[in-house]
């Protein structure tokens, strides 16, 4: 998947991640553990040599299972956090609706909708 998104978001939502992994939140489910794995660990991040700003949209690429409940979770959890994070962290919260809204888009493309 290739997902575009100012890349001061990517890195909340990434860091974001890496805490909640460090408090074992991901441990009991497979789904959200390969998904944390492939956004934070595996993904890459495309800059052309062109930009001058690191602040700027940036094209993260990483890989998904083909697999409609994959992307329903991490949708899932999108919504949910970034309602949580809403009063303390509104960048953050902003950034997880970005995530939530390009996981209901490629839904709806699998599901052919």
């Amino acid at each position: 998947y290739k997902l575009v998104i100012n890349c001061r978001k990517y890195f909340l939502i990434r860091n974001y991640l890496v805490e909640l992994n460090q408090s074992g939140y991901f441990n009991n489910d497979k789904l959200m553990k390969s998904f944390y794995k492939s956004f934070v660990i595996e993904a890459s991040i495309k800059l052309s040599r062109q930009q001058n700003k690191f602040d700027e949209d940036i094209e993260v690429v990483f890989k998904l299972r083909e697999n409609h409940n994959i992307l329903s979770t991490v949708g899932l959890f999108c919504r949910e956090h970034s309602m949580d994070q809403r009063v303390n962290n509104p960048v953050l919260a902003n950034a997880l609706l970005d995530l939530k809204n390009y996981t209901a888009l490629e839904l709806n493309d699998y599901l052919g909708l």
